[in-house]
C-alpha cells in the first residue's frame, strides 16, 4: 500500500469534526550482496534482503477555537501495522557441496493511538504543540529459519535436502512509538513566513522484552 489518506471536515461554528484514513511508514527495501570468496574453487556467498512494512490508521477528529487566538484538537486512530523481513543466503563451499539458509520474520500489531495538540497565535508568530499516544491491543513476531543442504553448486531440487527448521514465537513489542512535535512559525504578511520544528520520536523496538 502506498502512502495515501483519504478525509473529510464538517464545521460546526467554533467545533470542527472529522475522520481521516490513511496509510503511513510504506516502504519496500530489496538489496543484494554477492563475494567471490575463492573464484577457483567456487566458493562464495550470495545474500538477498527484503523488507517491506506498511501502517494503516483510521479514526475521528475533532478541533475546538477557545478563542481567536487559541485552537486545540484531539484525534484517535485504529491502527494495523505488518512488518515483513527475509533474507535469503547462500553458501558455496566449492563445486561439490553448499547450502542455502532463509530467514524469515513476520510481525503484526494493531492498538490505537490518540493525538492531541494545540496552536496559540501571539502577534506574528504562531506556536504549536501536538502529543501522541500509542496504546498496542496484540503484537505477533513469528521467526522462520530454514536450512537446505546442496549435493552440488547447482541449485537442483533433486539433490536439495532439508537439515534443519524452526519457527518460533518473538517478545519484541513493537508498537508506533509516543511521539512529541514542537513547532513556531513567524509569519509578518499573508504570502512571507518562516517555521522551525522540532520532533522527538521514541524508540520503536523494545528489546529489553525479549525472552
Amino acid at each position: 500500500i502506498e502512502p495515501n489518506i483519504i478525509a473529510g471536515v464538517i464545521n460546526w461554528g467554533n467545533i470542527a469534526t472529522g475522520y481521516c484514513f490513511f496509510t503511513s511508514e510504506a516502504e519496500s527495501i530489496r538489496e543484494d550482496l554477492t563475494l567471490d570468496i575463492a573464484a577457483d574453487s567456487g566458493a562464495g556467498y550470495r545474500r538477498t534482503f527484503q523488507s517491506s512494512i506498511s501502517t494503516i490508521n483510521v479514526g475521528p477528529s475533532m478541533a475546538i477555537a477557545l478563542a481567536d487566538s487559541i485552537r486545540f484538537g484531539l484525534s484517535s486512530f485504529y491502527f494495523y501495522s505488518t512488518n515483513d523481513l527475509i533474507i535469503h543466503q547462500r553458501f558455496s563451499l566449492g563445486e561439490e557441496d553448499g547450502y542455502i539458509q532463509d530467514s524469515t520474520l513476520r510481525g503484526q500489531y494493531e492498538g490505537v493511538k490518540v493525538l492531541a495538540g494545540t496552536q496559540i497565535d501571539v502577534g506574528d508568530f504562531i506556536f504549536a504543540m501536538a502529543f501522541m499516544r500509542s496504546y498496542s491491543s496484540s503484537s505477533t513476531t513469528k521467526i522462520y529459519q530454514d536450512r537446505i543442504l546442496l549435493a552440488n553448486s547447482q541449485l537442483d531440487e533433486a539433490n536439495q535436502r532439508v537439515i534443519s527448521n524452526s519457527t518460533e514465537d518473538n517478545d519484541v513489542e513493537v508498537v508506533n512509538p509516543n511521539e512529541l512535535r514542537l513547532g513556531v512559525a513567524w509569519k509578518p504578511t499573508e504570502k512571507f513566513g518562516v517555521s522551525y520544528d522540532l520532533d522527538y520520536i521514541e524508540p520503536r523496538y523494545d528489546y529489553s522484552k525479549v525472552n
